[in-house]
């Protein structure tokens, strides 16, 4: 009984019945009264009792174990699920026994909605819950036998309105193998579907008359970049037949004033808008594999918004129990996206397109001239010197609302003048000769120049990291012109005139506060005798006829610099690296793992190995290779290099990077470069980020492109009849000094594999970061992947990145439009590969030792690591590779390795073994062990250890 002396109002009510409870607490420092009357003799009758009660459990116990092993129980049982709520994509670890070691030995479901295993033991499976689970009990089956386990929960889709995170990222893929980033191309066809939307309390009044202005409008937008493209691109539209109807209100996607970048859609309910619009494109019987681009356009009854773009989605999903909505659509490829108002202007309609149009061809155009910036606005508009932004008004990134063309630079990258035929394009490229050229430049009119003394523009290369580009610029008049009909012309004859602009193809981010396509001159075109210059380096651009011809418009330009110029050390020479492409790569970055000088990876045209070059190997010394390049007409010396590294890699950056060590490069010449490595030990089972940084140097002209980052990773798929999935640790990094959404996607994930995060969007606090798992899961056996193979079966799949990036003030009558602004991502490199063994015998011969192996399966042309470890523990390696019979055959010479081994010690003494003086060869005992490491076929596998004493001969 309870002691009733220490029970208070709620234990004596629940002890009198009227609250029910399993246990009522007691104090036990008294005693109730019939243990107070107890004698010794009861209470060693108690203590007696209890003992006996306490064996007669145990014996229960080993009876049980001993029928359950002579009539083992049949079919699984599951004791408990974790988490026991969450949403569909949900990562479930469930508990219990005798369940199937493999993947495809247990059927899991959750409410009778089958799930998939991405793992499993006999005593633990972990399964992801699948789009239409309702909530309901967990159910394994295993050989036909069923078990049933806790319920699993539903949760009501988050809110990222209210600061909550997003539900998990998990589709498979459609496509094929070899997918590639959703593409919006530049020339041929683009083809835009346009979605027609409305909140539930916006129905237009007049659906088939805004819906014609829809089509209007978009018409405007393909004859610009007809006009602008010379016809070498067309924009291909079709719209949705019907406006349809969202699931919520305005005020629920509608983020009205009060807030830097509003009136807009909120940028936390993208991800919903973009599904109930690709559900109703979907329900209107288009497949939105067939386009280039999404333009989801939302009716606000006038409401003005001023739209986002340069973003994609290949799966889109979005749950609402009360409106009967489960959306999960996933596309062979990411489609880019925009959304507007129904009111935008055509101006506003094709910035956001140009936005996608260069966010998807970013990894072509960056290949052409350097650091790829196109995607960025030209506004004046939150620029703390807004006079910096001199050409808005001459670029569709800028002034959209006034429909200027697009200025040479953007032209040039798009591809709309052919930089190979002089009557496009001429090339200069600055240099400390004096110089002195005259050009015939003619304006862009309805067709491509063809007079072969003129051309539409000079480009003048000072450095990779800084051109010039001279055009000259016309307003319509009479003609069908539909671009630059406000352009600046002051009292400039002939409606136009010569603009000069300055291009930073630095890297842009969002903190930079200068644009990088300026004037060179005032916010006007040149007209007659009128000059641009760059006094540091004796550059003049003049106006020596501004009307040759009328319409189109040629101008007579005189280029010269270097004319009587003194030595001056300001900007003559510029340190640069190849930045990260669409992979999240460099060319300048790579790994070079023992062997050195042999790689995983081929090599392209300048010699440098292609992805990270070698699968680093923990454990052991890696170089950590850098090509800085320098670009003008000086050399320049004692450049201080440093190496980077952090982990997890990560989506986004807050400066977290940790300094592995700083080089002094001597000398680098003109127009030449410089490889140059760290050593590099990296911690087993971790992946890494590697980043350098060149130290500017005084007299630099830029220090924007002086540092390259590598954010790509190798994986094999562990080997068995399906390939187990992979998995890396990333860490989404906030670059920004305030709170923020970031809206994470993933892209190019082909049929055959399946992706998870666990969350779409994550809200991070200044400078914050978060670490989740990312994982690819193959989902088929291994000889599908081999049906598929071209150069391998390596798929690419990507985690991208982006936060909202919007501008508050306005540009004069016009509000600038928000982008996607994306913060960087990882790349993972996975290869399914078959399971092998090998086996190896070796044995001292000469100065060295003989090595002969066999890997089973046979499989040929498959690279094999053997290992040489002496009684140090030192490791030196060779590399050999199988024949048709899956053998291998080597010999390692100690003498021949002595030089690199002493040259490797010198370097870097602190990863000597104890006792070792640094001196080879070392005679005695060697521990000999073959290895395969990122072989083309064969997983990850390592032979048996041979022991070999080796005397000196």
């Amino acid at each position: 009984p309870p002691c009733t002396s220490s029970m208070d109002v709620n234990e004596q009510k629940r002890y009198s019945g009227q609250i029910s409870a399993e246990r009522v607490p007691c104090n036990r420092g008294s005693l109730g009264p019939k243990e107070a009357a107890m004698t010794d003799d009861d209470r060693g009758l108690r203590v007696l009792f209890n003992w006996l009660r306490g064996i007669l459990r145990l014996l229960v116990r080993w009876i049980t174990d001993l029928l359950d092993r002579i009539w083992p129980p049949s079919g699984p049982a599951v004791s408990s699920i974790l988490p026991t709520e969450g949403y569909a994509g949900t990562k479930v670890t469930i508990r219990g026994v005798r369940f199937a070691t493999t993947r495809d030995g247990n059927d899991v479901s959750f409410d009778g909605t089958a799930a998939r295993v991405i793992a499993a033991s006999d005593t633990e499976i972990i399964a992801i819950v699948e789009t239409g689970t309702n909530t309901g009990p967990t159910t394994v089956v295993v050989d036909g036998q069923t078990a049933t386990g806790p319920d699993f929960t539903i949760l009501t889709y988050p809110n990222a309105g209210a600061g909550e995170d997003g539900p998990p990222i998990y589709f498979a893929g459609t496509g094929s193998p070899a997918a590639t980033a959703g593409s919006v191309p530049s020339t041929g066809t683009a083809n835009v579907l346009i979605a027609l939307v409305h909140p539930n309390d916006r129905t237009p009044t007049n659906p088939a008359g805004l819906r014609q202005d829809i089509i209007d409008i978009w018409a405007d937008v393909t004859t610009f970049y007809d006009q602008a493209s010379f016809n070498s691109l067309t924009v291909d539209v079709d719209v949705m037949s019907a406006w349809h109807e969202l699931s919520g209100s305005e005020a629920d996607y509608v983020k009205m004033n009060g807030a830097p970048g509003y009136p807009n859609i909120d940028w936390g309910v993208i991800d919903r808008l973009l599904a109930e619009a690709a559900q109703a494109a979907t329900d209107d019987g288009f497949n939105l594999n067939n386009y280039d681009m999404m333009a989801c356009t939302v009716n606000l009854n006038g409401t003005f918004i001023r739209a986002w773009a340069s973003f994609s989605r290949q799966n889109f999903k979005y749950k609402n129990t009360a409106a009967s909505l489960d959306i999960d659509i996933t596309l062979n490829d990411p489609l880019p996206q925009l959304v507007v108002g129904e009111n935008a202007d055509w101006g506003r309609c094709a910035h956001e397109f140009g936005h996608n149009l260069v966010e998807a061809s970013g990894a072509t155009i960056r290949d052409a001239i350097g650091v790829f910036t196109l995607g960025e606005d030209v506004y004046d508009s939150d620029l703390i010197n807004p006079s910096e932004a001199t050409a808005e008004e001459f670029e569709m990134m800028g002034s959209h609302d006034n429909h200027p063309l697009f200025s040479g630079y953007v032209m040039d990258q798009l591809g709309y003048y052919d930089a190979s035929v002089a009557k496009h394009v001429r090339s200069l490229t600055w240099d400390r000769n004096p110089t002195t050229k005259t050009f015939k430049i003619a304006a862009h009119g309805m067709s491509r120049n063809t007079a072969a003394d003129r051309c539409h523009l000079v480009k003048i290369r000072v450095s990779d990291g800084l051109y010039y580009y001279i055009e000259v610029r016309q307003r319509p008049g009479t003609t069908a012109q539909i671009f630059d009909g406000a352009i600046p012309v002051g009292t400039a004859p002939n409606d136009g005139g010569v603009i000069v602009t300055r291009v930073l193809t630095d890297e842009v981010n969002l903190n930079q506060q200068t644009r990088f396509i300026t004037l060179l001159h005032d916010e006007r075109v040149l007209k007659n005798g009128e000059t641009a210059i760059d006094p540091a380096r004796g550059l003049t651009i003049t106006v020596q006829n501004d009307g040759l011809v009328n319409r189109p418009l040629v101008c007579e330009v005189k280029v010269e610099w270097a004319k009587a110029i003194t030595e001056d050390p300001n900007g003559k020479f510029d340190l640069r690296f190849d930045p990260w492409d669409s992979n999240w790569q460099t060319a300048d970055i790579w790994v070079d793992r023992k062997v050195y000088g042999t790689f995983d990876k081929p090599k392209d045209s300048v010699g440098r190995p292609k992805g990270n070059g070698d699968k680093p190997r923990p454990g052991e010394i890696n170089r950590f290779y850098s090509r800085l390049h320098n670009d003008g007409s000086d050399p320049t010396s004692n450049v201080k290099l440093t190496f980077y590294a952090i982990e997890p890699p990560g989506v986004g950056d807050n400066g977290s990077w940790a300094p592995l060590k700083t080089e002094t490069v001597g000398n680098i010449a003109a127009n030449a470069f410089e490889d140059v490595y760290v050593n590099w030990v990296p911690v087993v089972d971790r992946h890494t980020c590697l980043k350098v940084y060149a130290q500017q140097q005084f007299g630099e002209i830029s220090g924007g492109n002086n540092s390259a980052q590598e954010n790509v990773f190798d994986f094999e798929a562990p080997a068995s009849s399906v390939p187990e999935p992979v998995a890396m640790p990333v860490a989404v990094r906030n670059p920004l000094n305030h709170r923020v959404i970031v809206h994470l996607r993933p892209s190019r994930v082909p049929a055959g594999y399946a992706v998870h995060f666990p969350h779409r969007w994550v809200w991070l606090d200044p400078k914050a970061e978060r670490s989740f798992t990312l994982a690819v899961i193959p989902t088929e056996d291994y000889g599908w992947y081999q049906d598929f193979k071209r150069e391998s079966m390596t798929t690419n799949i990507s985690l991208r990145g982006d936060v909202p990036h919007m501008y508050e003030r306005q540009v004069g009558a016009t509000f600038p439009a928000s982008r996607a602004f994306p913060i960087g991502g990882i790349t993972m490199s996975v290869t399914p590969k078959r399971r092998v063994s090998l086996d190896i015998e070796a044995g001292a011969e000469g100065d060295g030792i003989s090595v002969q192996g066999t890997m089973q399966p046979a499989l040929e042309h498959e690279r094999v690591r053997v290992d040489f470890a002496d009684s140090y523990g030192y490791v030196q390696v060779a590399e050999t590779t199988t024949d048709q019979q899956g053998a291998f055959n080597l010999f390692y010479s100690l003498r021949k390795a002595q030089r690199e081994n002493e040259e490797l010690v010198r370097r870097d003494p602190a990863h000597l073994p104890p006792g070792h003086d640094g001196r080879f060869p070392v005679w005695g005992t060697y521990r000999v062990q073959a290895h395969t490491i990122n072989s083309p076929n064969a997983a990850q596998a390592s032979s048996n250890v041979a022991v070999v004493v080796v005397v000196e001969p």
